[in-house]
């Protein structure tokens, strides 16, 4: 939370990416009052371990994944989803 709120003085909103996105860790700031962006599927920091730029969930298992974290990050109050 303090670092939460330190990057709240500076950027106004929380941003988190990668494939270890939590819930539960999204509702904890969110009431709390911080703002949660959640990056899903491509990142930058992924370009590497890709290969290169890849677009995601192109397949159905991939997309079912994108589907559930969405879903999971929205319903714990994350209020945009890129």
């Amino acid at each position: 939370m303090r670092h939460a709120a330190l990057l709240m003085q500076q950027a106004h909103r929380w941003s988190t990416r990668g494939r270890g996105l939590d819930g539960a860790i999204v509702r904890f700031l969110v009431d709390r009052g911080v703002p949660v962006c959640a990056h899903l599927g491509f990142t930058p920091q992924s370009v590497q371990r890709l290969g290169g730029i890849r677009c995601q969930g192109r397949d159905e298992a991939a997309a079912r994944v994108l589907r559930c974290q969405a879903e999971e990050l929205a319903g714990a109050g994350a209020e945009l989803l890129v």
